[in-house]
């Protein structure tokens, strides 16, 4: 019984490890499909949409370089409004917290 019972939490522990993986996995694919220009998407993370969930709420910022593009494209252009139905696909409120 108790080799079974080691089974069952290796089982569980390991569908946690994997469900969080996935959830790092769609937050980078969020951030390359949305044009967020995060330059470090290997290390984005659900916390990473997060942030640009809250950025989305407030104006744009002119980006520092020529070369580098805002995180979040103002809310009346078609790219802008395209970023912000994404961001609203992964908002949790709708689904409980």
């Amino acid at each position: 019984m108790e080799r079974r019972a080691q089974r069952l939490t290796a089982s569980a522990e390991q569908c946690f490890f994997h469900l969080g993986q996935v959830l790092d996995r769609l937050a980078a694919a969020i951030i390359i499909v949305g044009g967020y220009g995060n330059k470090n998407v290997v290390q984005s993370d659900w916390k990473s949409i997060e942030d640009l969930r809250t950025a989305a709420r407030k104006s744009p910022q002119k980006p520092k370089n020529l070369f580098d593009y805002p995180l979040i494209i103002e809310a009346d252009t078609p790219g802008g409004q395209v970023q912000r139905r994404l961001l609203a696909a992964t908002d949790p409120t709708p689904f409980g917290q």
